[in-house]
């Protein structure tokens, strides 16, 4: 039986046999960047562990209070923001149908 916590003899050695083979084919990294035997790790906007991905919390936070877009280019900005987390949102695409329709080349912004 093999402990699977975090730091556990299986962990430990898994990451000896990385940091082996990357020392072994001359590859670099940087270790002030690198985090190991942890439970999550945040990357990308997004924290991963070992229950599953999801979003990360500051960055909705800072999504919810974006301001209001003023012009196209900020809607579409803000599209975009909210697309990147489009996973976690059921029915993305169908919400913002209306806010796409805004960016038509036809439609004036209001």
């Amino acid at each position: 039986m093999h402990k699977c916590g975090v730091g556990s003899t299986t962990q430990i050695f898994w990451l000896n046999n990385v940091l082996g083979k990357l020392e072994r084919y001359n590859i670099k990294i940087r270790l002030d960047k690198c985090e190991f035997l942890v439970a999550s790790v945040s990357y990308l906007g997004h924290i991963i562990s070992e229950s599953g991905i999801r979003p990360n919390k500051d960055l909705v936070k800072a999504i919810k209070l974006a301001p209001q877009p003023q012009n196209k280019q900020e809607l579409k900005a803000y599209l975009g923001l909210l697309n990147y987390y489009g996973q976690f949102i059921p029915n993305l695409s169908i919400k913002l149908t209306k806010f796409y329709n805004l960016l038509n080349k036809d439609k004036e912004w209001q």
